[in-house]
Order: C-alpha cells, then sequence, then structure tokens
C-alpha cells in the first residue's frame, strides 16, 4: 500500500512539474533581428543581446557596449515591447519595480559581436585576410 501511495505521489509530482513551462520557449527573431542592424552601425563597435529570466517572463537585454559612459541597456520582453533601461547616469537597476541586477538570471548571449576583439586576432596572425575584408566591409557600410 506505502508502494502505491508513494509512485502515485511520484506521477502527480512528474506530471504537474513537466507541464509547468516557461511562458516563452522560442525567440521572437524578428524583434531581436530588428536590433542588430542598430548594434552593428554602433559608434561603440560592439554589441549584445543577452536573454534573462526576470518576472517570470523571458527578456532581452539590448547594449552596445560600455564606450558611453552614462550609456543605458534596454530591456525588452518576447512582444518586444521596451520595459526600461538599465544604468544611465544614475545607475539604475530597476525594471517594473523590481530590482533587475538582483533578480534576474542569465540564460545566454543571444547575439554579440566586438570588434576590438579583432585585435587579438592579428596579434596573433590568425584568419588575417578574413579579418583585414570583414573591416574593409565595416568601413564601406557606413
Amino acid at each position: 500500500m506505502k508502494k502505491r501511495v508513494a509512485l502515485l505521489v511520484v506521477v502527480i509530482v512528474w506530471s504537474y512539474c513537466s507541464c509547468q513551462k516557461e511562458k516563452y520557449d522560442t525567440i521572437n527573431e524578428e524583434c531581436i533581428n530588428s536590433y542588430i542592424p542598430l548594434l552593428e552601425q554602433s559608434t561603440c563597435l560592439e554589441g549584445r543581446i543577452a536573454e534573462y529570466l526576470f518576472q517570470g517572463q523571458l527578456v532581452y537585454l539590448i547594449s552596445e557596449g560600455n564606450c558611453i559612459a552614462d550609456g543605458t541597456t534596454t530591456v525588452i520582453d518576447h512582444e518586444c515591447e521596451v520595459l526600461g533601461f538599465l544604468g544611465g547616469i544614475t545607475g539604475n537597476c530597476e525594471i517594473n519595480n523590481e530590482d533587475f541586477c538582483r533578480n534576474a538570471e542569465f540564460r545566454r548571449n543571444v547575439w554579440s559581436f566586438n570588434w576590438y576583439h579583432l585585435y587579438d586576432f592579428v596579434h596573433n596572425g590568425e584568419h588575417i585576410s578574413s579579418i583585414i575584408a570583414a573591416i574593409n566591409d565595416k568601413i564601406n557600410n557606413k
């Protein structure tokens, strides 16, 4: 009898847990892709889109990088709605009346690019021709 009750409890807990999924399991690619050209054209020469779990939903941080001392990082939700901005002159960490910096859980980097890393490649003698081509493309696209 105890084995049946234990088995029943395990089955109930397992079925409950298997039904609990995050609100969004996939990226809103159209939304994310709309930010990439803006980051590529930034004067900061670096950019990142990172995925976090915050207030029970996946959110994305759109960051140009650290070249602007008082720059902000945009926080958007899955529907591409701006939730707020982090950083800035005040060092803001609050989104939707909650401390994002303490309560958000980093999930993954969705997209990133950093032109400063080319320095390392050039000085290590790796892939110089492809780096030069990439730099020329970047210069010609501006």
